[in-house]
């Protein structure tokens, strides 16, 4: 039987992307990012939830847009999968999972919950938000993929 691990999350920045390099020296970025969800219960009662998942971006292709739009309360879209980090502290074992974006889209989330993507148009701004994750020459970049010796080295907290 083969495995699927693959997360697709829309979500607004809990706090601003923070910037960090590896021991290896691999750059990656790290942000939680809060998922609502609206349901009706048994009782045909509508219910909010909210998720806070640690999101993580290696490599340095998104650090500079990062930088200046990865900031409190920003709509992003990522598609990526889940990595579960272990270590060791003071005798006890830890282990806690994350989502790791393979791609990253900036986007509005509006009051209502309508959704805009930044894919074009003469808004410039939108422009700049579109370029998260398409680059100059209007391909998708990829993201680095961290190393073994990266995940080995680095606990993310």
């Amino acid at each position: 039987m083969s495995t699927v691990n693959q997360v697709i999350l829309e979500g607004n920045l809990c706090k601003d992307a923070e910037f960090k390099v590896s021991k290896k020296g691999t750059k990656f970025s790290t942000f939680p990012l809060a998922v609502n969800r609206s349901y009706k219960d048994f009782n045909g009662t509508f219910q909010k939830e909210v998720l806070f998942i640690d999101v993580e971006v290696w490599g340095d292709i998104f650090q500079k847009k990062l930088a200046e739009f990865g900031k409190k309360g920003q709509g992003v879209r990522l598609v990526g999968r889940l990595r579960q980090g272990k270590w060791e502290k003071d005798g006890k074992r830890y282990s806690k999972m994350y989502a790791v974006a393979e791609t990253l889209d900036a986007c509005l989330i509006g009051k209502k919950g309508s959704q805009n993507t930044f894919s074009g148009g003469n808004d410039s701004v939108a422009k700049d938000l579109a370029n998260l994750a398409v680059g100059a020459d209007g391909l998708k970049e990829e993201i680095t993929e961290p190393s073994s010796e990266d995940l080995e080295d680095e606990a993310v907290f």
